[in-house]
């Protein structure tokens, strides 16, 4: 089978592009791949095929490379098996015959100096009027997880495949392996506005406990989050390499985060394979992806209260809690292998292809 995966980058920290990037990776073991990404990519794999793009990205240079990509693709259309799309705005452009859009969501993406609410209001405007018509033209529509469920509803999609993201991170231990308490509480991904790293900071800020808190990676907040921040527990360690973050996740207690719009949050599934349990909002996909109380803790979002019980639960555990929930994290991070994503993706690549041949 020849596929072809588009997205609208690859690059490091983000979680849509780098399971992209993993997707494609996996798919070339048994089938040619061809990957686009118009708006940039730092991600290097000699796995699958790179369809290269003018990489100097300004404006106007990144309206050429989408215009160029769809253009390629319209024109080689009959050379793919399935085009699979991870940005629903490129697939209103895309040939449909043999269309098979990833939603990735986007409640929340857009964060606009005049507030949340008017982005979230544009966001669903966007959604109902442009997104809608693109996932209606696809042979078929697969969601990260059901949390995006009642984003396809006002956008007048009714239903749709769940696959949750695979994880390509390998259990470092045995069962038999003996887990520390961990030094730090660790904040992995972008420091971008809709990730909420700012309301982090400010329920840590509220706790009482010693542990410091790590906030890993890069983003347009990073700056002024850094410069602000006076609490001494707590450090910017900058963008880490994929190859380090095992060390890093294992010294750590668990990961946190309040960001309120995840739709999957592969730091946590990396976490969990790592034997770490993860503190986060009860909202969006973290229902789905944290079993409050086994896995980690739900907190009500922005609650300082309800944060600081969950982080203190962590903190105080016992070194037989420690392994009890270590071996629970292991064994949920089980079920979001890269072996049964793939299987889940190709059957439904195999599904549109018969379906297009009737």
């Amino acid at each position: 089978m020849i596929i072809a995966i588009i997205n609208s980058s690859m690059k490091h920290g983000r979680g849509s592009d780098v399971f992209a990037h993993e997707l494609a990776k996996s798919l070339s073991e048994r089938h040619a791949v061809h990957v686009f990404a118009p708006l940039g990519r730092n991600i290097e794999c000699t796995d699958y095929k790179v369809i290269k793009f003018n990489n100097k990205l300004n404006f106007i240079v990144k309206l050429q490379n989408i215009f160029t990509c769809i253009l390629y693709i319209w024109k080689n259309k009959n050379h793919y098996d399935v085009i699979n799309c991870h940005h629903a705005m490129l697939s209103l452009f895309l040939p449909s015959s043999r269309l098979i859009t990833t939603y990735h969501g986007f409640t929340g993406r857009l964060n606009f100096m005049f507030g949340l609410r008017a982005a979230k209001w544009i966001s669903k405007c966007i959604r109902r009027h442009f997104i809608a018509r693109a996932l209606k033209r696809s042979r078929a529509v697969t969601i990260v997880s059901r949390s995006l469920e009642p984003e396809l509803h006002t956008a007048g999609i009714q239903s749709a495949i769940v696959i949750h993201n695979g994880v390509q991170f390998s259990p470092p231990h045995s069962k038999e392996h003996t887990y520390a308490t961990g030094e730090y509480f660790l904040y992995l991904g972008r420091i971008d506005p809709d990730k909420f790293v700012g309301d982090l900071i400010d329920l840590y800020e509220q706790t009482q406990i010693d542990v410091p808190l790590l906030i890993a990676g890069d983003g347009a907040e990073r700056t002024r989050l850094e410069n602000s921040c006076q609490d001494a527990r707590i450090r910017f360690i900058g963008h880490i390499d994929r190859t380090e973050l095992p060390q890093l996740i294992e010294r750590a207690k668990a990961f946190v985060t309040a960001s309120a719009f995840e739709t999957f949050c592969l730091p946590v599934i990396e976490a969990a394979a790592a034997g770490r349990p993860s503190i986060g909002p009860d909202s969006g996909a973290f229902p789905e992806v944290v079993r409050d109380g086994i896995t980690g803790y739900l907190y009500s979002a922005n609650d300082p209260q309800s944060f600081a019980h969950a982080i203190e639960r962590i903190a105080a555990m016992s070194p037989a809690d420690v392994q009890t929930m270590g071996n629970q994290c292991q064994n949920w991070a089980g079920n979001f292998s890269w072996p049964e994503c793939v299987a889940k993706y190709e059957a439904v690549y195999d599904s549109v292809v018969r379906s297009s041949e009737v």
